[in-house]
């Protein structure tokens, strides 16, 4: 057998091809989290969801699509429940880079960019151009509180696990998934069975 000129290039290749490999599948994951993390959000703020996917399309890798929503006007309402609809909207926006942050300890914007523009939108009607980024920042701050929370990144975590292995999620199994999140946890803090208010029994 003639000696290769290159001995180690077959390894190089292995290489590079496993790193592209491992890259892709680090990339799914995330996306699966952030996914998953704005489909949690719309449940703990009550916010209608119709389904979530991390098929990619050509222009997203994943996507959380919501149920039909009123339309608000702040222009002519600009009263305080109107202010909390637009924040709990933003903070839902905000919801898939915090759960990317809370998995990785990094913020990963670049993926975040139409989330943080429809975010600057909904904020525009009650902040001025140089309080929004600080408005927004205290709106993320308050989602990664809250996603914190053991039993709703227990259900970020489970969402996203689902997510991967069946790749596009109706409303009703994500709701079923989150509460099964947080029946897992209360028995797992109290010892206890199941709870009687998510499953109408006991186990």
């Amino acid at each position: 057998m003639k000696k290769k000129k290159y001995p180690n290039c077959d390894h190089a290749f292995l290489q590079a091809k496993e790193s592209k490999t491992e890259k892709k599948g680090i990339a799914i994951k995330q996306t699966a989290y952030h996914e998953a993390g704005h489909a949690v959000m719309a449940y703990i703020l009550h916010l209608r969801l119709k389904e979530v996917s991390i098929i990619p399309t050509d222009d997203y890798l994943g996507v959380c699509i919501g149920g039909k929503r009123g339309n608000i006007d702040p222009e002519w309402d600009s009263s305080h429940k109107t202010r909390v609809e637009l924040e709990r909207r933003a903070m839902q926006a905000l919801a898939g880079n915090v759960a990317e942050h809370l998995l990785t300890g990094k913020r990963h914007r670049a993926g975040s960019y139409s989330d943080y523009h429809n975010v600057v939108n909904l904020l525009s009607c009650l902040a001025g151009d140089d309080e929004i980024t600080y408005y927004a920042d205290w709106l993320w701050h308050r989602t990664k509180a809250t996603m914190g929370i053991d039993y709703w990144w227990l259900a970020v975590e489970n969402v996203a696990e689902e997510l991967l292995k069946n790749k596009h999620l109706k409303n009703k199994c994500v709701r079923e998934i989150i509460r099964r999140a947080i029946d897992e946890d209360y028995r797992r803090k109290t010892g206890t069975k199941a709870l009687q208010s998510f499953t109408g029994k006991t186990a």
